[in-house]
């Protein structure tokens, strides 16, 4: 099936996505820890993300997109998580 260049999704930005969504999830739990050390984690993240595109202009929305689905899934889960468990 052919599809245009805008709708192919390359292997290796796939491959990105995979590898920032496990720290997505790392920065949940350490937000669950405390705040301040997901805060940190955050700041730490993006500033290397920013400093990345902007030498490398490697588009670096797809790296912050794969951290911000695993941040996203971790705080649900840690959430139903302590909602059912009684863990907070």
């Amino acid at each position: 099936m052919w599809m245009s260049p805008h709708h192919r999704i390359k292997r290796g930005a796939i491959i990105r996505f995979l590898i920032h969504f496990p720290i997505g999830l790392f920065t949940a739990f350490c937000g669950y820890v405390s705040w301040i050390y997901g805060l940190i984690f955050l700041c730490g993240f993006l500033l290397y993300e920013v400093s990345e595109d902007w030498h490398l202009h490697d588009q670096s929305f797809i790296d912050i997109r794969g951290w911000l689905c695993g941040f996203s899934i971790g705080v649900c889960v840690i959430y139903c998580l302590c909602d059912k468990l009684i863990m907070c």
